[in-house]
């Protein structure tokens, strides 16, 4: 493949790497294939080439952060350093 020089790592759970090798395989792709799509997509479209919704755990305990932070329950700082004086008990 001309102008393709370029090494990507990265570090996944062998059970991950060797389904997703499995699936994409099926598919007839390479995983190399599959990182220069997504790449390509990514480049393209200034996003992800894939939705990040949360998950129901993640959702729920996203709601009761909003519903404490409506309810008065929670605290907000002007800067991490007034945050951190009031877990030291200075504030």
């Amino acid at each position: 493949m001309a102008g393709v020089d370029a090494l990507v790592r990265a570090r996944v759970r062998e059970d991950v790497k060797e389904d997703a090798d499995k699936l994409l395989s099926e598919l007839g792709l390479s995983m190399s294939d599959y990182i220069r799509m997504s790449l390509a997509l990514l480049l393209r479209d200034g996003t992800l080439p894939f939705n990040l919704t949360p998950n129901a755990a993640t959702q729920d305990a996203m709601r009761d952060a909003r519903k404490m932070s409506s309810d008065k329950k929670t605290r907000t700082f002007k800067s991490a350093a007034t945050l951190f004086a009031s877990l030291d008990g200075d504030a």
